[in-house]
């Protein structure tokens, strides 16, 4: 099961009801990864960076600069090539509960964007830390060690 989520959970975007959905969201994928592991099935929350879909390219393009915005952004093909790579990952259970950034995704399972660009990691963990005033926040997104999950 895959979740479709955003930095905004660990740093201010658009406003604080943006940011709380994406939080929640986050958390509820951990608690649904621990109720689904007897199951064998993998719950994950993914991280696309900015995405040109359709809306975003009719209201993106009209702002100042949107062009060079839009020629930076993900195309939504790129997150379907993301859940391809963990739906064939022998080692995807691993991964459950947890957050997944879709351009360090591509850099492991070794793809490009469907338009042929690689993306560099935009919400890499380090940048994460940078924009997270609370500790907590980066504990619970990016710790491998289930401890410091429940910690959380």
């Amino acid at each position: 099961m895959v979740n479709i989520s955003y930095y905004g959970a660990v740093s201010y975007h658009l406003d604080p009801a943006y940011g709380a959905t994406k939080a929640g969201l986050d958390k509820l994928t951990f608690d649904m990864a621990q109720d689904f592991e007897p199951y064998g099935v993998a719950v994950v929350s993914l991280w696309p960076g900015p995405t040109a879909t359709e809306r975003a390219k009719a209201l993106v393009s009209e702002l100042p600069g949107g062009d060079n915005i839009l020629e930076n952004s993900e195309t939504p093909k790129f997150s379907g090539l993301v859940i391809a790579s963990l739906y064939a990952d022998p080692k995807l259970m691993s991964k459950s509960g947890n957050v997944v950034i879709a351009a360090e995704a591509a850099l492991e399972y070794g793809f490009a964007d469907s338009n042929g660009s690689s993306r560099p990691a935009f919400g890499n963990k380090r940048a994460l830390r940078a924009h997270s005033s609370r500790k907590a926040e980066c504990v619970f997104i990016h710790a491998g060690d289930r401890r410091v999950q429940d910690a959380y």
